[in-house]
């Protein structure tokens, strides 16, 4: 669903800074949207899948998390894609772990504030580039 939902929402963006936005904000609103509870279930019972399912539905991650790493390598070329791997499953963590916190999920405007700080975690300038880049 969240595959789906997010290439409906992509088929709007018309530049690589539209395109991250809307890889980010759409995961934010699905996380702590009414299936943002589905999502830590589904990740929780994975190991009761059936190895197909299981297979399946890691495929569908492996496609989900490389929109992110294209959108965030267009954005930073001097990020490497094992980079923007590491800073999508950093943003993807975050935003999951904010939104399964009562307290936190209960902040007002913490939605917006996650948008903000998914867009700093990835949009590394030159200087801030990892060693050896």
């Amino acid at each position: 669903g969240l595959l789906y939902v997010t290439a409906d929402a992509l088929a709007f963006a018309a530049t690589p800074d539209a395109v991250l936005d809307t890889l980010i904000r759409t995961y934010v609103r699905q996380a702590f949207g009414v299936h943002g509870r589905l999502m830590h279930i589904l990740a929780s019972d994975l190991l009761y899948l059936t190895p197909e399912e299981q297979d399946a539905l890691r495929e569908t991650q492996r496609e989900y998390v490389a929109e992110w790493i294209d959108a965030i390598c267009t954005l930073n070329d001097a990020l490497t894609p094992a980079d923007a791997r590491a800073l999508t499953q950093a943003v993807i963590g975050v935003v999951t772990d904010v939104s399964k916190t009562p307290r936190l999920r209960a902040r007002p405007g913490i939605a917006e504030e996650l948008v903000v700080l998914a867009h700093a975690m990835v949009r590394l300038s030159a200087k801030d580039a990892p060693v050896g880049q």
